[in-house]
């Protein structure tokens, strides 16, 4: 029995991420195993319990245990052992703050261990779906929450910011249908995925849904997975998680900027802390820089470090990187071989001066093939649209260029030919239609 046990379940599903091609199987509870004996002794809540621990965070979160869950204990007390050990010791380091603000949305303070499962409280974690960060958010779900993504910043990477979105996003899919396991189920698959499967088989029952394998694996296994998870962490002693080096909740003060940049690596030498130290409590910074804008934007600081010092240390680390957020044409371009500033300048209707601002180059700076470097939508770029537009005639509409777009759909969308669209912008066989360039479309036929 054992051997077969241990044959089958090496195909387990490994990965953390929800959005991982890992796989897994459910397999039966076995006779005599740790996990069943820790049941038997009253160390597990049992089926049909909801708040067997007593625990306020815990209300409206169902708790079950079956052999799905005790199939996760096992693993995570066996082979996934050192991950669990790994993902417990920074967990501490965020449980708090995360707690704070899941129990602020009205949620169930516990639905913090689905960051466990998804990335480790890992704000690098990244996933082969391109999803992101603490909550492993995708491009799509984390705008349509609030979290910003783009060259200098990605929010998915932020404790705070992502954990507001998550907060969101679970309490939306519950509202959906009205139950925490499908709620959850859905954070993994996607909602459709489970409304779909819901309506079709008439039934609310995530168990249900699970046995007759109308689920992907990935997702029969994932709630079994957060479960486990969830009874490891908040009773790691009883589940022979015993030497945990935990870590430190992190300790931090807010600074705010008003209209100014900062290099974190130079504010941190000021500061007289690590640049990991300050990398770490302000991670969506993805390029160690806080760009310039008009809005006002919060810094963190070791909350030890007195005011007088971090007013003298930001006044020795501003930087001159400006996120020109109004004007949404800040992109990124990838420099191909014989490729210079001059020529990329042109290229892009912006200027040198605007392209070593936004990319801290300096006069002797390389730029080998290969390298991402962002194309500001400056003030001079948008002067020159400005002036374009003004010059429309009866009848013709300016137009910005949009990601996907080519010159046969812009015509076809506006029912004008693309030789006058051509002609009236004064395009060429070889001329490039970049994302945010202003396009004047002649009048309809």
């Amino acid at each position: 029995m054992k051997l077969l046990f241990s044959v089958c379940f090496c195909v387990v599903m490994l990965g953390c991420s929800s959005k991982s091609k890992n796989q897994g199987v459910v397999l039966p509870m076995a006779p005599g195993s740790p996990a069943m004996a820790q049941m038997q002794q009253g160390a597990v809540p049992v089926k049909g319990t909801d708040l067997n621990d007593n625990e306020s965070d815990m209300l409206n979160l169902p708790e079950d245990m079956n052999d799905r869950v005790t199939m996760w204990i096992e693993y995570f007390q066996g082979r996934g052992r050192p991950n669990m050990q790994r993902y417990l010791s920074r967990s501490s380091r965020y449980l708090a703050r995360m707690k704070e603000i899941l129990k602020s949305h009205g949620l169930p303070e516990d639905l913090v261990y689905i960051a466990l499962i998804e990335s480790g409280f890992n704000s690098k974690a990244h996933s082969s779906a391109q999803a992101v960060g603490y909550w492993q958010f995708i491009r799509g779900t984390g705008r349509r929450y609030g979290l910003e993504q783009n060259y200098y910043i990605d929010e998915r990477r932020d404790f705070e910011a992502s954990t507001e979105a998550a907060a969101k996003y679970l309490k939306a899919l519950y509202n959906l249908f009205g139950s925490w396991y499908l709620a959850i189920a859905s954070y993994n698959v996607g909602e459709n995925r489970i409304k779909r499967m819901v309506m079709k088989h008439y039934t609310r029952s995530f168990w249900e849904l699970a046995a007759n394998k109308h689920l992907p694996r990935e997702t029969i296994n994932y709630v079994p997975k957060f479960l486990a998870a969830r009874l490891i962490a908040k009773h790691p002693q009883k589940y022979g998680f015993e030497n945990i080096d935990w870590r430190a909740p992190l300790d931090f003060k807010e600074v705010e900027l008003n209209n100014k940049g900062v290099n974190l690596r130079t504010m941190a030498k000021h500061l007289g802390v690590s640049y990991e130290v300050l990398r770490d409590l302000n991670p969506s910074f993805k390029r160690g820089i806080i760009p310039k804008r008009k809005q006002v934007v919060k810094m963190r600081v070791p909350s030890h470090i007195v005011d007088s010092k971090v007013e003298v240390a930001l006044g020795k680390s501003l930087s001159k990187v400006t996120l020109n957020m109004a004007s949404g044409a800040d992109r990124t371009y990838r420099i191909r071989r014989g490729d210079t500033l001059s020529h990329i300048a042109r290229r892009f209707n912006t200027s040198i001066r605007s392209l070593r601002s936004a990319n801290n180059l300096r006069r002797r700076s390389v730029l080998y093939p290969g390298k991402k470097i962002i194309i500001p939508g400056g003030r001079s770029s948008q002067k020159r649209q400005q002036a374009q537009v003004s010059d429309l005639k009866n009848g013709e509409k300016s137009y910005v260029v949009r990601e996907g777009d080519n010159l046969y759909t812009i015509a076809k969308r506006f029912n004008v030919s693309l030789s006058k669209i051509k002609s009236r912008n004064q395009l060429g066989r070889r001329s490039l239609l970049n994302i945010g360039k202003v396009l004047i479309i002649p009048a309809a036929k």
